[in-house]
């Protein structure tokens, strides 16, 4: 039975190659829509206690979507020069699509109460009566304003070292965002026009920086992005040299090998030295070009390994997109990993190949009867390996239980490849 299914595939490539590009059609539509998520929500179950009492607090008291700008003025923040940019950067932040509200040192609130004289009755009472005014209603323009201000902010505990630091060298101003998916976040840029904001008043003798939850998904976002970029042309490239060197019939290391090895390492090199990265839609035709180029000079072997492990990772990043799953912090080494996984699985079948192809007269008996005695081996150690995976999908942290799933699809794609 197994041999007549397996030699059925192999008499009938034609019908075979049809289905795995209508199944690659189909797998590849929701791929542009695969997003990353650097949320850390994903690391924690949804019924973990601090979980469900933090988005309690979250419901009483809105979002964590805060960023925190730090301002840093030389010879102290308390210069009309200083505030006036304070000012400005505020206006500009409160512009920004997708901010709901800024707080800085020249609009926050000053609640207090202040005595007061009224008249009642013929009797003359003193009252204290609540002010809910600005901190500063307008910029100090002589020494004795800037005194009383700095005053009223060393006698009110909710600034000293929330707004303005205690020797007056630095001040803050908070940034709140709107309720927003992650997805929102990105494109909105909120996150990049605040960098600008901040690149625009920074200045000699002012030093601005800014940290918080939607600057940390992003700068985390932006990483992962790059590392995936980086890495599978590379993975890819790498293990091309690898089977090229494996399978190559008479002198294996020369100077088609050498030159495809130099370019893998100076490209990598110089990404790491000047922190760039190439898009994966201009990385993957020079990708294919060297591989192209190996093949050329007797490695044609190394094309359809290659082939089976990127319709593979092509595959389970389509079943990403359907199953509505985002590349987080957990799952973003799928790629590379199906890939490692799936290469050791066509090594298997390729070396049986040659081991066989001495005692046939034709290759296609010799490939039939490679895949034949290879081909439970292979289901064997594959079908463990899934199961390895599938373990992670019992876990309570909803990251680990999506890597579990992808990696039990992606290992099965590799397989039956």
């Amino acid at each position: 039975m197994r041999r007549r299914f397996l030699n059925a595939c192999i008499d009938h490539p034609l019908i075979v190659l049809i289905l795995t590009v209508a199944i690659t059609v189909f797998l590849a539509v929701p791929i542009p829509e695969v997003d990353f998520s650097a949320s850390s929500e994903t690391l924690i179950s949804h019924d973990d206690p601090d979980r469900v009492y933090f988005e309690k607090i979250k419901n009483i008291f809105g979002d964590d979507q805060i960023s925190v700008i730090c301002l840093i003025a030389e010879g102290g923040i308390y210069r009309e020069k200083i505030f006036r940019k304070i000012e400005d950067m505020t206006r500009e932040l409160k512009e920004v699509d997708g901010i709901r509200d800024v707080v800085s040192i020249t609009n926050i609130r000053n609640i207090r109460g202040e005595k007061e004289t009224i008249e009642l009755d013929g009797e003359t009472l003193e009252i204290n009566r609540l002010y809910k005014g600005e901190l500063v209603t307008e910029i100090p323009d002589t020494p004795r304003e800037w005194e009383k201000l700095k005053e009223r902010i060393r006698d009110n505990p909710l600034y000293t070292g929330n707004i303005v630091s205690p020797d007056g060298a630095a001040t803050g101003i908070n940034v709140f965002l709107e309720e927003l998916t992650e997805k929102q976040l990105y494109e909105k840029d909120i996150v990049g026009k605040i960098n600008e904001i901040i690149e625009k008043h920074s200045g000699p003798g002012v030093d601005i920086s800014v940290t918080g939850i939607p600057q940390t998904k992003v700068l985390t976002s932006q990483y992962m992005k790059r590392d995936l970029k980086k890495f599978i042309p590379y993975t890819i490239l790498l293990i091309a040299c690898v089977l090229y060197i494996s399978f190559k019939r008479g002198r294996r290391i020369n100077a088609p090998l050498l030159l495809v090895a130099a370019a893998v390492a100076g490209g990598l090199a110089a990404q790491s030295a000047w922190d760039f990265v190439i898009p994966l839609e201009q990385a993957m035709p020079a990708v294919a070009a060297l591989v192209l180029f190996l093949a050329l000079f007797e490695g044609r072997a190394i094309l359809l390994p290659l082939a089976a492990v990127v319709l593979a990772v092509t595959w389970t990043v389509g079943f990403m997109g359907y199953m509505e799953v985002k590349f987080s912090l957990v799952n973003t080494v799928l790629p590379s990993l199906l890939i490692s996984i799936g290469i050791a699985y066509v090594i298997h079948v390729v070396s049986e190949y040659y081991h066989e192809r001495p005692e046939s007269e034709e290759p296609e008996d010799a490939l039939k009867n490679a895949v034949y005695h290879i081909s439970l081996p292979v289901a064997v150690t594959a079908f463990t390996t899934m199961i390895g995976f599938a373990s992670l999908t019992v876990s309570d942290i909803p990251a680990i239980r999506d890597m579990g799933l992808l990696a039990v699809f992606g290992v099965f794609c590799a397989v039956l490849l």
